[in-house]
Parts: C-alpha cells; sequence; structure tokens
C-alpha cells in the first residue's frame, strides 16, 4: 500500500525485539497458559524467521529489515524488582519483573536502533 503511493519510499520492518536472559520474569504472568521463557522464546524465533522468509534480501524494493536486537541490553534493558533470595533469607536482589516488554531503558536503547536505521537510510538519498 505504501509503495502504491512511491516507489522510492523506504520501509523499515522492526524485528520482533529479544526477551530477558531470565525466566524470573515469566512467573507473573496470568491467563489460560503460563508462559515460560522457553515457549516465548521458542514462538520468537519462528516469529524471526517468518520475517526473514517474507521480507528479508527485498532492499531493491526498498524493503529493509531493521534488527533492533543488536542494541539491546537484555541484561538490563527490562524492568526489575526486588525480591527475597528465598523464604528463610533476609537479603535481597533485583530480578527482571518482566521478561518480555523492555523497561523505558530498553525501549529508548530501541529506539536508538530505529534512528540509526533511519540516518543511513536518509543519508543515503
Amino acid at each position: 500500500m505504501i509503495h502504491d503511493y512511491s516507489k522510492e519510499t523506504k520501509i523499515g520492518v522492526i524485528m520482533l525485539d529479544p526477551l530477558s536472559r531470565s525466566q524470573h520474569g515469566y512467573r507473573n504472568y496470568r491467563g489460560k497458559r503460563k508462559q515460560t521463557r522457553w515457549q516465548y522464546r521458542r514462538d520468537q524465533h519462528r516469529m524471526i524467521e517468518r520475517q526473514i522468509e517474507k521480507y528479508g534480501a527485498r532492499e531493491k524494493e526498498n524493503i529493509y529489515l531493521v534488527p533492533v536486537h543488536l542494541n539491546l541490553d537484555c541484561v538490563n534493558g527490562f524492568p526489575m524488582q526486588t525480591y527475597p533470595r528465598n523464604a528463610r533469607m533476609p537479603v535481597e536482589e533485583q530480578r527482571v519483573s518482566d521478561g518480555a516488554h523492555l523497561s523505558p531503558e530498553g525501549y529508548r536503547q530501541f529506539g536508538d536502533a530505529i534512528y540509526g536505521w533511519l540516518k543511513v537510510s536518509l543519508s543515503s538519498e
């Protein structure tokens, strides 16, 4: 539809962002199916394969894959919360509280990757 208007318009397809390195961020999910990191990672990998199959190697058509995952910190780019190490220990530690959604800082890194692609794309015109 965009290319019906202008064939010269460059389209960036954002590749699915990575998930947290930790299973901790998946323990709070609710719903019919309890989500695990492994399940999410499997589904995410298949989605990226489909993105590459459909949109990869189409630069001549002005369609580009934008790999935002190259710029994201999968250790510190997710929301953190303080939890006790175990039920009997008063010592607490920071753990990921949401394994699929980035923290504000993580989303800024996501935006930095898009900005980098835009800057390169627009400078080559």
